[in-house]
């Protein structure tokens, strides 16, 4: 009983993080469309923050790392990197 507990407590995290990865994206498009925010840092800064939630919720289900080093993974690719590309090379900078 408890073994059936806890594989359907996976499938419905599964489910709730799926759910919760569309609705991010949906989102984000709706912002773009509607609010014309699409410039070239916003897309880099999308596209980093999208992998680094799918890349979270892949790492939280298949790997054993500690939460402090998932946190610290997603922060890497979600913050650190878009802004580090943004500082350092000339992506979206108007010529």
């Amino acid at each position: 009983m408890v073994v059936s507990l806890l594989l359907d407590s996976i499938d419905l995290f599964i489910a709730f993080a799926a759910v919760i990865l569309v609705l991010l994206l949906l989102s984000m498009v709706v912002v773009f469309l509607r609010e014309g925010v699409a410039t070239p840092e916003n897309k880099l800064i999308s596209i980093f923050v999208l992998l680094a939630t799918g890349l979270g919720i892949g790492l939280d289900m298949g790997s054993n790392l500690s939460s402090e080093a998932l946190i610290g993974v997603v922060v890497v690719v979600g913050v650190v990197t878009p802004s580090l590309l943004l500082e350092w090379t000339d992506y979206g900078k108007s010529k």
